[in-house]
């Protein structure tokens, strides 16, 4: 079992290892298509770094993926949000109803949910990324002014409450 908590540790640190370099790669890079390129680069990260059931004990998976995430104390797993990469603690999921006008919280690329659905699910049941929340959008909302269309999508979404 030593063995398999050491192989989750491992694969934690060549993750954020990963996720750094498309961390540093954001930053550096000043236009959009460069940045919506290294989604998929996420992506790749995130279904790599996905366990699955293993045949014929399930438990090396099960001890490895604990292990994965539990040699993460601080909370700080990266995943790649719309502003991008972030802790997960401090994405959310995204919801389409919301796409309009929220643009300056962290939110996991529409993309992403699709493909690495696996890792997103593990990610949920660990309570590490969650739905936005009304305070969230409010916090949004008092931070900046919202042009005419994100207006009209804003009260869209108000009014199907």
């Amino acid at each position: 079992r030593e063995l398999l908590a050491i192989g989750g540790i491992l694969a934690q640190v060549v993750y954020k290892g990963e996720m750094k370099e498309v961390e540093a790669l954001w930053k550096n890079s000043n236009s959009d298509s460069t940045q919506s390129s290294l989604i998929p680069r996420s992506t790749q990260a995130m279904q790599f770094f996905t366990f699955y059931s293993s045949t014929p004990a399930g438990l090396v998976s099960l001890d490895t993926e604990d292990s994965f995430f539990r040699c993460d104390r601080n909370g700080t797993l990266t995943v790649p949000s719309s502003l991008g990469p972030t802790p997960a603690s401090k994405v959310c999921l995204p919801n389409s109803e919301l796409a309009g006008f929220i643009k300056n919280f962290p939110i996991l690329p529409i993309e992403m949910s699709k493909e690495a659905h696996a890792m997103i699910g593990k990610l949920q049941e660990r309570r590490l990324i969650l739905e936005i929340t009304i305070e969230d959008i409010f916090k949004e909302l008092e931070n900046r002014v919202l042009s005419v269309e994100e207006m009209g999508k804003c009260f869209n979404w108000w009014i199907s409450l």
